[in-house]
């Protein structure tokens, strides 16, 4: 329906007869190509993601100093959805009273959080950080990472938290999301 679309289907059938190879960022984009260019798929492969790499998957990774906290890392913007992790951590401090929130990040939506939290006789447990220049600190020092995001094309913040063997709880937000997680036996996506 989009006229853009449209153009798009159009021209990639003219565009690329010439192509030797295509390398593209995701399965879904080669189905999409595949569908398109079906005389090409063979020369249609999937870019080699390092974010497969073992090394990654929190299994691999001594959880020493672990706390009872939950870091949400990102954007206090509405495609990051910050108001939907306080929401949900309203739900698990009623559950588990030794568990804390921690969300790192600046934007629109800020005072807005602060303001849900406040709201709510869990506030005491949820700490605003404000913009970090190395989460690493707070990820280290962590038991799990909560991505609530509407939307993410590929999330460095899965990367991150699983090299410091951190589980993560992750929204279906991206196609890239069961590639990342795919070789880690704890990881969640709600």
């Amino acid at each position: 329906s989009n006229p853009k679309n449209l153009l798009y289907y159009l021209l990639v059938p003219l565009s690329y007869h010439r192509i030797h190879y295509v390398v593209s960022v995701s399965q879904r984009l080669r189905n999409l190509l595949c569908a398109l260019l079906p005389y090409k798929r063979e020369c249609i492969l999937v870019f080699a993601n390092p974010l497969q790499l073992p090394v990654y998957s929190s299994e691999s990774v001594a959880l020493n100093n672990c706390s009872n906290a939950i870091v949400w890392s990102g954007r206090f913007e509405p495609e990051k959805d910050p108001l939907l992790m306080i929401h949900s951590f309203h739900l698990i401090a009623a559950a588990y009273p030794s568990y804390k929130l921690v969300m790192l990040g600046e934007g629109t939506l800020l005072r807005s959080a602060r303001l849900l939290a406040d709201r709510n006789s869990f506030s005491h447990r949820i700490s605003f950080c404000g913009y970090v220049k190395d989460p690493f600190i707070y990820y280290r020092h962590a038991s799990l990472l909560a991505l609530t995001s509407r939307t993410e094309g590929q999330p460095s913040v899965i990367p991150e938290a699983l090299s410091t063997g951190l589980k993560v709880v992750s929204t279906p937000c991206s196609d890239q999301i069961n590639t990342m997680l795919c070789d880690d036996p704890f990881f969640f996506i709600s």
